[in-house]
């Protein structure tokens, strides 16, 4: 025996849009400064033998469609998080409601399981900013073109670890997740613009840095983020000699001194840059070692975060 069971999901959507629309066969509306979507879903439950005597019937919520539609309603706001180059918290809630649970009743059902907090679905999305999320697909239709077409769901998938990255509160899980999502910017900037035929990580990097950032760029990130630069130098961070090399290098001091004497920007936010893949080392490799692990993880995601966005805001226009 079968019954369907008509559910209705708001999603709450914060922060708010500024106006209502429908897109992607989503209706956003906006009444009083908060945004909803609103779908209504047929959810078929079988009554087992045992039970169809007596009506007990579980409710069923359609959670295969609400994580679905979850998912979906996330990847249209992080698209617009890349149009916006904006990156800030915000959640999408499913609100559930059995529609039809007065009428199951009155045909003598019992329902059975309350629909459970857990189908609560926390996601930190995009801080948008009074723009029509028509215009971000146009923006996406047109604008990843030339040397990066094809790229949409890399960018999304990086746009969706630095939002992650946001989100954690966790210091080390935090810059580990940025990490992922800078790595896989740096890499696919470097392969597809064929920027460099060296395997090594931080000449990748380096190249990439040199190519998307404008000095106004680099200026200001060096201006807004001296404290890091001071901790990094505080760390006294050395990188064992390796392969080519007869002695240890000082990263650390070598960064204290760029900052003495006024360096070119590029060069000093490089070595920067510099003493922060070297904490990714230690993190990935022998955190549970370090002492100072966490500490070292929050400032160099400190760093990282302004870096990594300003990278993909050039990558997607480049």
């Amino acid at each position: 025996m079968e019954i369907t069971q008509l559910w209705e999901v708001k999603y709450n959507v914060t922060p708010t849009l500024s106006k209502s629309e429908e897109f992607s066969g989503y209706h956003f509306e906006v009444t009083n400064n908060n945004t909803s979507i609103t779908k209504t879903y047929e959810k078929t439950v079988t009554l087992q033998q045992d039970r169809i005597k007596s009506k007990l019937v579980k409710r069923e919520p359609p959670q295969t469609e609400i994580n679905h539609d979850s998912q979906e309603i996330r990847n249209i706001l992080l698209k617009r998080m890349v149009f916006m180059g904006v990156f800030s918290e915000i959640t999408i809630d499913p609100e559930l409601s059995l529609k039809n649970q007065s009428e199951l009743e009155e045909m003598g059902f019992r329902l059975t399981t309350a629909v459970i907090s857990a189908l609560e679905m926390p996601y930190s999305l995009l801080d948008v900013d009074n723009d029509y999320l028509s215009t971000t697909e146009q923006f996406w239709e047109n604008g990843l073109n030339g040397k990066l077409e094809g790229l949409d769901e890399a960018v999304l998938y990086i746009s969706d670890g630095i939002e992650k990255s946001v989100v954690e509160k966790q210091p080390v899980k935090s810059f580990m997740m940025l990490w992922v999502a800078f790595n896989c910017l740096y890499d696919i900037f470097s392969e597809k613009t064929n920027l460099t035929n060296t395997s090594d990580t931080f000449d990748k990097v380096r190249k990439t840095l040199g190519e998307l950032l404008d000095e106004t760029d680099t200026v200001s990130l060096l201006n807004n983020h001296r404290n890091e630069l001071n901790a990094l130098v505080s760390y006294n961070i050395v990188v064992p000699k390796r392969n080519g090399q007869t002695k240890d290098t000082p990263i650390s001091y070598q960064l204290g001194r760029m900052l003495e004497v006024i360096a070119p920007p590029e060069q000093t936010l490089s070595q920067a840059m510099r003493c922060v893949y070297e904490i990714r080392n230690k993190v990935f490799h022998q955190g549970s070692l370090n002492t100072n692990v966490e500490p070292q993880a929050s400032v160099a995601k400190t760093l990282l975060l302004p870096v990594t966005t300003i990278l993909l805001r050039r990558f997607v226009k480049y």
